[in-house]
């Protein structure tokens, strides 16, 4: 299992590495020969170990319909679908979380200002990627108040509110705001207010701070309330713990919200 999960995980950086040789003659002339020799090219051999587990619960589904309920093998060929089906589950969600692992990397490397906001180890086994998207924030801009297209970032305990450029093929983050989740974070997805407000707004808040953010559409909004909403449970304590504070406890530092009067 776990040699299966290490090859799914390690397959597009496999083809990434043969695209990269593909460009030797060299290499072209020994990957024609192997070719010839298997009847089969490279790329093929390589994505058939990670089409087999998906291919054994085609198999098994379709073996079910021609096997009647009062047969004696319904019982083990249903058992055998399962653990495929499960089995299919858990590596997709290993390969899932491996990507978002990777993908949370090539961020923080990306990120200009790094020393100025993460002044100890960002990269911990316990933080995972969630959601990045982009956000709208409101404000001031050589005194006049605007909205700004920035892009959230979001991880099991951290939101960075970045500014996001792309330069080619490549991307650079510059992080704006941080807001580190605890157990009392919260988030609330408001009600559109007056046309001068943010649309489709939705509020971010700890103990120390909140934050005013909108996006393009509500489904868009919809999507962040609900990555925020999961990371919310996750930070939650379980048993008889006390009940986290209100979100909108005294003291906390509001990033923008004398933009979003209503939403206070």
């Amino acid at each position: 299992m776990k040699c299966y999960e290490n090859y799914v995980n390690g397959y597009g950086q496999a083809l990434e590495i043969l695209g990269n040789h593909g460009k030797s003659k060299k290499f072209r002339q020994v990957a024609e020969t192997g070719k010839q020799q298997a009847d089969q090219s490279l790329e093929s051999l390589l994505v058939q170990p990670v089409q087999r587990i998906p291919r054994y619960v085609l198999l098994l589904r379709e073996l079910l319909k021609h096997v009647e309920p009062g047969d004696p093998d319904h019982r083990p060929v249903t058992m055998a679908l399962a653990a495929m089906e499960g089995l299919a589950g858990r590596i997709n969600e290993k390969k899932r979380e491996h990507e978002a692992s990777q993908r949370l990397r090539e961020i923080y490397g990306c990120i200009q200002n790094k020393d100025e906001f993460f002044r100890y180890q960002f990269i911990i086994p316990a933080r995972r990627l969630v959601h990045e998207a982009p956000v709208l924030y409101r404000a001031d801009v050589q005194k006049d108040v605007v909205d700004q297209t920035w892009y959230g970032i979001l991880c099991t305990d951290l939101f960075l509110l970045t500014e996001r450029k792309q330069h080619g093929a490549r991307e650079t983050f510059t992080v704006h705001h941080q807001i580190k989740l605890s157990k009392n974070f919260d988030v609330s997805s408001l009600e559109d207010g007056p046309e001068a407000e943010l649309a489709n707004r939705f509020l971010l808040a700890d103990t120390t701070q909140s934050l005013f953010l909108g996006a393009e559409t509500q489904a868009d909004r919809d999507a962040w309330v609900s990555a925020l909403t999961k990371c919310a449970e996750l930070l939650k304590p379980t048993g008889n713990s006390k009940k986290p504070r209100k979100t909108r406890g005294s003291g906390r530092k509001r990033l923008n919200s004398k933009y979003c009067a209503s939403g206070s």
